[in-house]
């Protein structure tokens, strides 16, 4: 008998163990009980047999266009994933995800402008960018645009990008399980729509970024589902920057220092001196400072990433999280957070 998937993750549908992935109480159903509850109960259950997609080889066979959708509020989690060289030599397009979460002031001209350049830096040259969430026609450009290449469209990356939400868009439908906890499609799941053959991937965990380190009730407050509203400081002296209890921002000798943060309005922010930042943390962690990341017991079980002055504007990005972007005079930057989270500068994107 031929193997029925779930529309909504992909998952083989069976009903004989409640506690495995794939079950509906009868095989005619359509969703399996777990994308059931995620879509209508936003209930997220862990499953043993969930296993984190860390490399690529499921895609190795498929034949088609590949779309490598990325997040703009993460950007550098994307560029320094396996899809980098994955894509070095193959035909693909870029999709700018969740662009509507900047300020309205950030135009799809230089949102194409930058991620364009980002790329050239690393050798990628796609065939086109596209930029979904900036108050133009999305739907039917990209249409429009599957149509003309008369293929398979193979929709690829990194977990919590918003694949499924994008093919979604595109079906004019909610088909596909959408939900902010990694690792919501467990198997390529084809779709055939009236334009192109569609196939949603498994997104790659990213085992760098935050949101692969917190509880499910957490991920609420640090992945945005809103337009986030800058939080913009004016720094003299030494000062710190508290993002929950999943990183501390250190800025030293600041002299007229504008920085701007841009991650979630639900985290709570903290700033203080630096002579008093140690302390503060020892006290506040896990009770003021919250969230915090799995695994991380005490603050000087964090890794320190040192930046030196740079007298252009720049960011400094926390994969996951969001960014700084800091201008003026400092001596140094020191950024505290997990061992394995990943934290880059880069040139301003805003």
């Amino acid at each position: 008998m031929t193997e029925k998937r779930c529309i909504g993750c992909g998952a083989i549908l069976q009903n004989n163990d409640s506690q495995a992935l794939g079950y509906v109480p009868d095989l005619s159903m359509d969703y399996c009980q777990r994308c059931f509850r995620l879509s209508h109960y936003d209930k997220h259950e862990n499953y043993s047999d969930i296993t984190a997609n860390q490399d690529l080889s499921a895609l190795e066979s498929l034949q088609g266009v590949f779309v490598w959708i990325v997040d703009v509020i993460d950007l550098e989690t994307s560029f320094n994933s396996l899809f980098t060289e994955f894509f070095r030599h193959r035909d693909f397009m870029v999709l700018v995800n969740k662009c509507d979460l900047l300020p309205k002031t950030v135009t799809a001209a230089k949102i194409e402008n930058y991620v364009m350049g980002r790329l050239e830096k690393l050798g990628l040259h796609p065939v086109n960018i596209l930029v979904r969430g900036k108050d133009r026609s999305f739907r039917e450009e990209f249409i429009g645009l599957l149509e003309s290449q008369q293929k398979a469209i193979i929709f690829t990356g990194i977990a919590n990008v918003g694949k499924s939400t994008v093919i979604n868009e595109l079906l004019g439908q909610q088909i596909l399980t959408v939900n902010r906890n990694p690792s919501t499609t467990l198997s390529v799941n084809r779709i055939e729509a009236e334009f192109a053959v569609l196939y949603d991937t498994v997104g790659l965990v990213a085992g760098e970024s935050v949101q692969s380190y917190l509880a499910s009730n957490a991920l609420k407050k640090v992945v945005p589902n809103s337009r986030i509203n800058p939080v913009i400081y004016q720094l003299t002296g030494s000062q710190c920057l508290s993002i929950g209890g999943l990183a501390r921002i250190d800025i030293h000798n600041c002299q007229n220092v504008t920085a701007v943060l841009y991650c979630s309005n639900l985290l709570n922010i903290h700033r203080s001196k630096q002579e008093n930042a140690d302390s503060l943390w020892q006290k506040h962690y896990k009770k003021e400072l919250t969230p915090v990341l799995k695994g991380v017991g005490r603050f000087d079980s964090m890794k320190k990433t040192e930046f030196e002055f740079s007298s252009e504007k720049k960011d400094i990005c926390i994969a996951g999280l969001g960014w700084l972007c800091i201008t003026g005079e400092y001596s140094s930057i020191d950024v505290y957070t997990g061992k394995k989270i990943g934290v880059y500068e880069r040139k301003g994107l805003i």
